[in-house]
């Protein structure tokens, strides 16, 4: 049965991935034998997921299986104390002003530095004129770098250049103080093969010039939707690539809240129902008001924890409240010693030495957050493919309630509500589509993804 899930993968990885002409074309060489041996005494998430069969191909596996034999009241009883226990965890999050709210300010706190140093971005309403905007910028030395229009915050993003010798935040000030629109830095976010032959079915440059494949990027893809030597989570899932990230600095590709903000437009528009968004760094109050829109158009946003470790405070996306955000676990179950925590963290993962496709129809051992999230990603694209109707918020709540605890009952800052179960998850999908309450109206037809480590 072909996923009826799309993902799309806005990453500076999975996006290129399609970028790598013949080699994805052509059958991989076996993986090496050590690296097979090292993948067989790790805990995969090829041994813990579901199969899935190949389109046209009938597999008795596949069958759906009757609804679980549970009495409506005492499934409405445990779904009830579920949700009441999410809702007592995301109390603990920080409540941030969006753009247009009572008290917001893009100006960014004392000691933020993860953004362009000489760039910002501004957006204004539909009402405000191309003139007005460019007679601000010209009255505050600023210069137009691109434009473009965003649905999901119905208005149009302008990418702007600040002078030199202006600190970001004097820059910011004064264009608030103008009152035409939302002003901010232009934040950065840090992304640290043959398996994956027709899963890319459509791809968008929002950095406007080539690179080459990441790493990264073909790994967390591959995570979800390799179908040859590996077989990932969902294979027969369909990804909807975005180039948002690119190799500016060392070995790490970085991205901008105007290539992400694009790449979020354009995968949502393709129709992606799950948003894989392998990367972290630091709040954006534009991407957050974003990706608020687009939860409640339906759309599942996952996010890598981030690997800055225990003390780290909360890195973004992972940490807004619109998103699942996953960390990971190695062999046995255990934390990944990197991984970041926090009242958010909904679920763990796989994440640490994971066997995974790399560029030019190789394979790699990769371990972090990112590749347990991209393992989440494919569960998510799993239960819409059983279910079609499912929203955001159910996809979570099935999530959090099948997984197996790791730290006692309840919600734990390092492993939220325990490790992935897709087989239970899948199974309570159907328990759902026996009692739930159907939505009142159906969900998109069509969902995306995003990725960094």
């Amino acid at each position: 049965m072909r996923s009826a899930s799309i993902l799309a993968s806005l990453t500076a990885l999975a996006l290129l991935a399609g970028a790598a002409g013949p080699a994805f074309a052509r059958e991989a060489p076996a993986p090496h034998r050590k690296a097979v041996k090292l993948a067989a005494m790790k805990s995969s998430a090829v041994r813990a997921q579901p199969r899935v069969a190949a389109p046209n191909r009938p597999n008795a596996e596949t069958k759906r299986p009757n609804p679980p034999a549970v009495a409506r009241q005492e499934f409405e009883k445990a779904r009830a104390e579920h949700c009441s226990a999410i809702l007592a965890q995301k109390a603990r999050l920080p409540r941030r002003p969006l753009p247009g709210e009572r008290g917001f300010t893009g100006v960014p706190p004392p000691g933020e530095t993860r953004f362009v140093g000489n760039e910002m971005v501004f957006h204004v309403a539909p009402n405000v004129s191309r003139e007005t905007v460019d007679n601000a910028a010209r009255k505050l030395g600023l210069s137009t770098v691109e434009t473009h229009n965003v649905g999901l915050t119905d208005g149009t993003l302008y990418h702007l250049r600040i002078p030199p010798g202006r600190q970001v935040a004097d820059a910011v000030r004064a264009l608030e103080a103008e009152k035409i629109g939302t002003a901010q830095p232009n934040y950065v976010f840090r992304a640290q093969h043959p398996d994956l032959a027709g899963a890319v079915v459509d791809e968008f440059d929002a950095v406007g010039r080539p690179d080459q494949p990441h790493a990264h990027g073909t790994g967390m893809t591959g995570a979800i939707v390799a179908h040859r030597q590996l077989k990932g989570v969902a294979p027969a899932a369909r990804i909807v690539a975005v180039h948002a990230f690119s190799p500016d600095s060392g070995e790490s590709a970085q991205a901008t809240t105007s290539h992400i903000l694009a790449g979020l437009e354009w995968a949502i528009k393709k129709g992606a129902r799950v948003i894989n968004m392998s990367f972290a760094g630091p709040y954006d109050p534009m991407l957050a008001l974003a990706m608020k829109k687009a939860h409640d158009k339906g759309i599942v946003l996952v996010a890598a924890a981030g690997n800055a470790g225990p003390k780290s405070p909360p890195l973004y996306p992972a940490a807004d409240p619109n998103v699942i955000a996953v960390t990971a676990t190695d062999q046995n179950d255990r934390i990944f010693a990197g991984a970041n925590q926090g009242p958010h963290i909904a679920v763990a993962a796989p994440g640490v030495d994971i066997l995974e496709p790399a560029p030019n129809a190789g394979y790699q051992l990769t371990t972090g957050t990112s590749v347990a999230a991209a393992h989440v990603s494919g569960v998510a694209a799993l239960m819409i493919e059983r279910n079609p109707a499912l929203d955001p918020d159910s996809v979570h709540e099935i999530l959090t309630a099948s997984a197996k605890p790791l730290a006692g009952k309840g919600h734990d800052d390092r492993y939220g509500w325990g490790l992935v179960d897709p087989a239970r998850a899948l199974s309570d999908v159907e328990t759902h589509l026996a009692f739930g309450p159907r939505p009142n109206k159906p969900a998109p037809s069509r969902a995306g993804q995003m990725s960094s480590r």
